[in-house]
């Protein structure tokens, strides 16, 4: 089931129903308007659901992008590129490499192999990317927050050649992009701003 909110007359009206149960998924506004879901569990909490779905606000339907199988885990930190492809830098939930969709052709293609640990994540400026601390799932398995943020924080540029990770900083762990590319951490008053 879906529900859509109107910010204007502050209702909220039943939308048509996804194909998968989705526990958590993430849902991106396309740049056409459309949104794209992604993730989301179904049985467990790591039953990752692996084929995204559309939702088209003019049809008010819900697709689905069968041959854009991939099992992407909760909380991902998906954006649309500045080349239309949706990256997806990073999971609250769990490690893993940066992979990103041709919504139109239904592929998936890896951006950086490199398996990487992150807690939080911000496109920055477009096409390029940050992600810090370390995934909730790490571990120990289902920590509950007990166990402290790792104090790495990496930064990705799509419009480079070929674009890998690198690391910067010393320590972040919940990053929030403000106004003039300041990249701010609020437990510990990291600022950072990008020229």
């Amino acid at each position: 089931m879906t529900c859509l909110f109107d910010p204007v007359s502050m209702t909220w009206t039943r939308g048509p129903d996804m194909n998968y149960r989705r526990w958590y998924p993430t849902v991106i506004t396309l740049a056409d308007g459309r949104a794209l879901i992604l993730g989301g569990s179904d049985v467990t909490t790591v039953d990752y659901i692996d084929t995204p779905e559309v939702y088209d606000p003019v049809t008010n339907t819900i697709t689905q992008l069968n041959n854009a199988k991939l099992a992407i885990p909760s909380y991902c930190f998906a954006y649309q590129n500045t080349d239309g492809r949706v990256i997806v830098t990073g999971s609250d939930e769990a490690k893993m490499p940066t992979y990103a969709l041709n919504v139109a052709t239904q592929t998936w293609s890896t951006v950086d192999a490199t398996v990487l640990d992150a807690g939080s994540g911000v496109m920055y400026r477009p096409g390029q990317f940050m992600k810090a601390g370390s995934s909730y799932l790490s571990a120990p398995a289902d920590n509950g927050g007990s166990t402290p943020s790792k104090a790495t924080t990496y930064v990705l540029d799509t419009t480079a050649g070929a674009p890998v990770w690198e690391t910067r900083f010393g320590y972040a762990s919940n990053t929030t992009l403000g106004a003039r590319n300041k990249v701010w951490e609020p437990r510990f008053g990291f600022n950072y701003t990008f020229d």
